[in-house]
């Protein structure tokens, strides 16, 4: 029924546009119904989007489930008082995910979202994928480059208002670590962070301030070499450092050190069997105290070289 030539009642309205309205009219207007291709432009984060609108109506205005399709963007999700509230925005190649409030992503997730990211006073151009919250990436998600990109950096882990927190992975050509002397080494790191500062397993490649290039693989704490790893310099004249760090230095095990003094070039050169290794380790007093009470007990008898040279098996087990 009409009245005025005004839509009243359940009917159905096709418009000339193609738009099919459909459900409870009250002077021309739908109350509450569906409506499909209804013109509507949706507004997020200082854009508006023109395009169509299907899905339910309710009180004169979008409310409840449905979609908006336009050429730059899409919407699958719940609308409240003409609002998009909560769903799936495609915008191109990026994609929000979660709750909406005044035309943003209040809580959810992200992918592929352009970000600039400032690590060691530089900026990085490359895109986010995870959670996102205010406005920020928040909790779990990863910043990705291109792989020839100059500089260069990538990361995924946790994340807190928009900066590296919490325990994550990073790849990066412009890592800067501290030594304990107070000096700096710039280089690329790959391996574990926390807070953005290696701190785990890693690997380092850079160079000493004097300029001499090494790379270092193994254990870090608070961006600092620290337990298990191995310093191996560019210039194989250089020994090889591998044993225990501590906050940022060597400081081998007698073992470790004994081993190290065997890979220092233009001098002798050996190489330690693991049957020494467990003998110093096992004796480590022996060599950090220079206890030479402690060396005469482990011989039963006085040590004549001149005997015992003519037998060398009988005392090979003792020594």
């Amino acid at each position: 029924p009409t009245e005025n030539k005004k839509a009243d009642g359940n009917g159905e309205f096709v418009s000339s546009d193609s738009a099919v309205i459909s459900g409870s009219f009250s002077d021309g207007e739908i109350i509450n119904g569906t409506v499909k291709d209804y013109p509507y432009t949706l507004a997020f984060e200082e854009n508006n989007y023109t395009g169509t609108y299907s899905g339910d109506i309710k009180n004169s205005k979008l409310n409840g489930e449905g979609k908006f399709i336009s050429d730059g963007a899409s919407f699958d999700g719940k609308f409240e008082d003409g609002e998009i509230t909560s769903g799936v925005l495609k915008i191109g190649d990026i994609e929000y995910n979660g709750t909406f409030k005044n035309d943003t992503l209040e809580e959810g997730s992200v992918k592929n979202l352009p970000l600039t990211y400032n690590y060691n006073d530089t900026d990085f151009d490359g895109t986010y994928t995870g959670d996102y919250k205010s406005g920020m990436p928040d909790e779990d998600g990863s910043f990705t480059m291109q792989d020839n990109a100059n500089p260069f950096l990538m990361y995924d882990g946790s994340w807190s208002n928009g900066k590296f927190s919490g325990k994550g992975e990073l790849k990066t050509d412009k890592c800067t670590i501290n030594r304990s002397d107070g000096s700096q080494n710039n280089g690329t790191y790959d391996g574990d962070v926390l807070d953005g500062e290696p701190d785990g397993e890693g690997v380092f490649s850079g160079a000493e301030t004097d300029g001499t290039s090494y790379t270092y693989t193994g254990s870090w704490k608070n961006g600092l070499f620290n337990g298990q790893g191995t310093r191996k310099y560019d210039d194989e004249r250089y020994a090889i450092f591998s044993g225990n760090y501590s906050q940022g230095e060597f400081d081998p095990t007698n073992t470790e050190w004994f081993a190290y003094n065997g890979t220092v070039k233009n001098d002798a050169e050996y190489t330690i069997s693991d049957a020494n290794k467990k003998f110093i380790s096992d004796h480590d007093d022996l060599w950090q105290n220079m206890n030479i009470n402690a060396v005469n007990a482990m011989s039963p008898q006085p040590f004549n070289y001149q005997k015992k040279k003519k037998n060398q098996d009988s005392i090979s087990a003792t020594l």
